[in-house]
């Protein structure tokens, strides 16, 4: 038995937190990456930006259900808690125009 199914699938990062520190940052920065990139595509294509990152946020947690059914897979609620704190990140960097029309 892995040392994953040990953790509980649904304490946020507890799988990251309890490997290797490199090996899981360079998977967490690949994760940044991926999950930011959909959530700009998504949101490119028309939705807005929370709604994107909602939709990214609950197609990961239907994943990560799934996961929970199948043999050999360790689920987490990491993925779409993630996928919102990109969409939240996403949103502050937004910029806002002030009332003479010029950007800030």
């Amino acid at each position: 038995m892995s040392s994953n199914r040990l953790v509980s699938p649904w304490i946020p990062f507890a799988g990251s937190l309890g490997a290797d520190w490199q090996s899981a940052a360079l998977t967490l920065l690949e994760k940044l990456f991926y999950y930011s990139v959909t959530i700009w595509s998504v949101r490119a294509a028309g939705f807005p930006l929370r709604g994107a990152a909602a939709l990214v946020a609950v197609a990961l947690l239907t994943i990560e259900i799934l996961q929970m059914y199948l043999p050999s897979r360790s689920p987490e609620i990491t993925d779409p808690i993630l996928a919102l704190l990109i969409g939240f990140g996403l949103q502050s960097f937004k910029r806002t125009s002030s009332p003479s029309g010029t950007s800030a």
